[in-house]
């Protein structure tokens, strides 16, 4: 007998894994003397979103540091998430590249030291939905909608995030997680169907979303 095919999972890694948004205000603040918080960013474009364009290349300079990568703060449940998804499938990283000193090369360090994803199981590009797999979890609108239309029989996951709550994408194979949690039962009733039926009603449920005005 022919053993099954493993299923294959795919996260991004801002946003999903790290904590992108947070290192970024961090450095926008303490330049601009301002004191933007995650609410702030209704957009995915963190510095147009914030009305400061011009502070994408001191964001982006900063991003070639030494170390920015490897210093990043990890999304709440994301190690414990990551260790159960293993159970059921492999585990792979599609991460967008920036072009700037160190980014790719801490990157796939930080990856390992955190959730032992390997430099074979990562790959940096942003035409992600070229890597066929079962499930994709991603915090941008468009890599989500991307890749659902280029995989229709996998499911997509969009990671819940201030910048993405304006827009819903409507597609049967599409999903909203508002957490970590959300993420394993979305993903183990879809790799387990007969097993795991999904109960929407178990997932977490934010209150309702209020842009901050300034």
């Amino acid at each position: 007998m022919v053993p099954a095919t493993k299923k294959r999972v795919l996260l991004d890694c801002d946003g999903v894994l790290s904590d992108f948004l947070t290192k970024a205000l961090e450095i926008i603040n303490t330049t601009a003397m301002t004191n933007f918080q995650h609410a702030h960013v209704h957009d995915f474009d963190i510095c147009e979103s914030l009305g400061l364009p011009h502070m994408w290349d001191t964001l982006k300079a900063a991003c070639g540091e030494k170390d920015f990568c490897l210093n990043l703060e990890l999304i709440p449940g994301a190690q414990a998430g990551v260790s159960m998804l293993r159970a059921s499938a492999d585990v792979y990283c599609l991460t967008s590249p920036m072009s700037v000193p160190n980014w790719a090369y801490d990157r796939n360090i930080w990856l390992e030291k955190h959730f032992e994803i390997t430099n074979p199981f990562v790959v940096h590009t942003e035409a992600k939905h070229i890597v066929t797999g079962d499930i994709f979890v991603d915090d941008k609108v468009e890599n989500v909608r991307v890749w659902a239309e280029h995989n229709p029989k996998s499911l997509a996951i969009l990671f819940d995030a201030p910048y993405n709550r304006k827009t819903e994408i409507n597609r049967a194979n599409v999903v909203r997680a508002f957490s970590w949690d959300d993420v394993v039962k979305l993903s183990n009733s879809w790799l387990h169907p007969n097993m795991l039926p999904l109960d929407k009603s178990m997932l977490y449920t934010p209150p309702p979303y209020q842009r901050i005005k300034w």
